[in-house]
């Protein structure tokens, strides 16, 4: 099921309502179905527990690698430790148990990795009160209501290992910290649903400017958007928001690589934590904790960790609202690392993706998103050629689509992705294409 859809504890939610999570382009409510013949009346906006999507899916290719006349599906759970071309025009793919299998096509769907390390040449002492990876099973049961835990990263994961923490039948007595650079959490959805803002105009106008495409052109307009008032108030900011999100690749297209790391080193922390959002419900929670006393979420630069025993103590330079930056001192007995995924194509993330980035058969992006593709979802070579029997699905397109990550992206390219490598097999073995 994956990092986001194998946790099975309902509080975990998703961030898409019911009928915006299909696994089928053109199929939009096939989700929602699936629920109701389960739960008669579920709304269309309900926010969902993810071990539900998770099943879906399951059911869902079971069913279909079942039918009569459909493809044959074998699953081989092993990590894929390198990809290398054989003969005959095949890929060998080399297992971390020692197997290794031909094949004629290679689609690279690897999602989203483990966290890196924050901490980084700044802790001392034993790590056995460090929690790595939180998405690993079980990882935070054994964190006690009365144990304080800070969590490094502010962003949907350290909110799912928060409800985590809060969910138990003992109520939590201390207090959960969230240390971020932007101390910027993930904003929430609307209680009711928002209808998109019709944008097309306005990014057409943008994009059809002769010249350099620029950031400060778009923000400029979005403001305009925004601040139209309909029915005598401000329009909703998420109605421009998710008018955007069908723009976003063609805006990404338009921005050359200065506006893009301008983006990124300015404006991404921001975006994500517009774009992508918290249910209702999982909002309502965290401002219930904090009320409490025990939920907090700091501006915060780590500097030194230091363990002893059952202790983790914790120094970072806090920024105010102000902007004022003070010192501050914690004693914790849990940390938690949220610090966002390692990069797709980092080497240390995988090892099949870097050894075709090692032997020039894919490149990662000036930017570190992920690897060059062309339009079709193909990878590009170190050369700059397009590999016909090597493709890419999810994260590791990043670096030409942005929108990468989330259900209506990723079954869009799944099923390009499935298109083109069944033109490419009868192509090859020269079956006239249906």
């Amino acid at each position: 099921s994956g990092v986001a859809y194998g946790t099975r504890e309902a509080v975990h939610l998703l961030n898409v309502p019911a009928s915006g999570m299909s696994a089928w382009p053109d199929r939009s409510d096939d989700f929602l179905e699936w629920v109701r013949a389960r739960h008669p009346g579920t709304p269309a906006y309900a926010f969902l527990p993810r071990r539900d999507y998770g099943d879906y899916i399951r059911e869902t290719l079971q069913r279909e690698a079942g039918a009569e006349g459909g493809a044959r599906l074998h699953v081989h759970a092993d990590e894929v430790r390198s990809l290398v071309p054989g003969l005959s025009n095949r890929w060998l793919t080399h297992f971390a148990g020692g197997a290794s299998i031909a094949c004629d096509a290679v689609v690279l769907a690897t999602g989203q990795h483990a966290p890196g390390d924050p901490f980084t040449g700044r802790w001392s002492g034993p790590r056995h009160r460090c929690i790595a990876d939180p998405w690993q099973p079980l990882a935070v049961a054994g964190i006690e209501p009365d144990e304080p835990v800070a969590i490094i990263g502010a962003g949907l994961s350290a909110i799912d290992v928060t409800l985590s923490l809060t969910s138990a039948a003992a109520p939590r007595t201390a207090p959960i910290l969230l240390l971020s650079r932007s101390g910027r959490m993930p904003r929430s959805h609307a209680a009711t649903p928002v209808k998109p803002a019709p944008l097309g105009e306005c990014v057409a106008r943008w994009s059809g400017v002769h010249g350099r495409a620029t950031l400060r052109a778009l923000l400029r307009a979005l403001r305009q958007q925004m601040a139209l008032v309909q029915d005598g108030a401000p329009r909703d900011w998420r109605e421009v928001i998710d008018g955007l999100r069908p723009h976003t690749h063609g805006i990404w297209g338009r921005l050359d690589h200065d506006e893009r790391l301008r983006f990124m080193r300015h404006l991404r922390g921001l975006w994500e934590a517009h774009r992508h959002r918290t249910a209702p419900q999982v909002a309502s929670h965290l401002v219930d904790l904090e009320r409490a006393g025990r939920f907090q979420v700091l501006r915060a630069r780590l500097l030194q960790a230091s363990a002893q025993g059952d202790h983790v103590h914790l120094s970072a330079d806090i920024r105010d609202e102000a902007g004022s930056v003070q010192r501050r001192n914690f004693d914790v007995s849990w940390v938690v690392n949220c610090s966002g995924p390692t990069p797709s194509s980092a080497p240390s993330a995988d090892p099949a993706v870097a050894s075709l980035c090692a032997a020039g058969l894919a490149r990662p992006d000036a930017l570190a998103l992920g690897l060059e593709t062309d339009g079709e979802g193909r990878a590009v070579d170190a050369q700059g050629g397009v590999r016909d029997d090597l493709f890419v699905v999810g994260a590791l397109r990043k670096a030409r689509l942005w929108e990468s990550t989330a259900v209506p992206e990723l079954r869009v390219q799944a099923a390009a992705a499935a298109r083109t490598v069944l033109g490419f097999l009868k192509a090859r073995r020269g079956i006239a294409s249906t």
